[in-house]
């Protein structure tokens, strides 16, 4: 009687595990772009429906850390474009970072299919720059990696 128990559970589980429906999370929409400074980040946009497209410039310290966060028109492969006057011109991919070579003026400004934005957290960091560091990486403290 026990084995026709158990035969029957296991029959039931695996008729109902067939049936049952796999549920999607929400695929996440890219956050609106906002003209607020957000402190900490540098912002840009281009293409946003009614407002101008925007590029920011700021005075930075050697060895800031820059994390890039690009948002896209679908099927884009957005990325954060900034520009210093003495270094000159680096591309930064979603998710990854890079660190300025010494202090400097940094522009940002977006790189994608529009409508497009980005946001650049800046972070101080005084530690000693490293071989790399001045060129976009993958960002270890979001998880990212290649």
């Amino acid at each position: 009687m026990r084995g026709i128990l158990l035969a029957c559970a296991a029959s039931f589980g695996a008729a109902s595990f067939a049936h049952a429906q796999v549920i999607q999370p929400p695929i996440a929409q890219p956050p609106a772009c906002t003209s607020k400074q957000i402190p900490g980040y540098m912002t840009s946009w281009a293409g946003q429906p009614g407002a101008k497209d925007h590029s920011e410039l700021r005075s930075l310290t050697k060895g800031t850390h820059l994390a890039c966060f690009a948002f896209g028109a679908d099927g884009s492969d957005p990325a954060c474009s900034i520009t210093t006057d003495s270094s000159g011109h680096y591309t930064v991919p979603s998710h990854d970072s890079i660190r300025i070579p010494r202090d400097d003026n940094v522009t940002l400004t977006c790189k994608g299919k529009n409508p497009t934005c980005c946001e650049m957290q800046m972070t101080p960091d005084d530690a000693p720059l490293k071989k790399g560091d001045t060129k976009p990486q993958p960002e270890p403290q979001l998880g990212i990696v290649r």
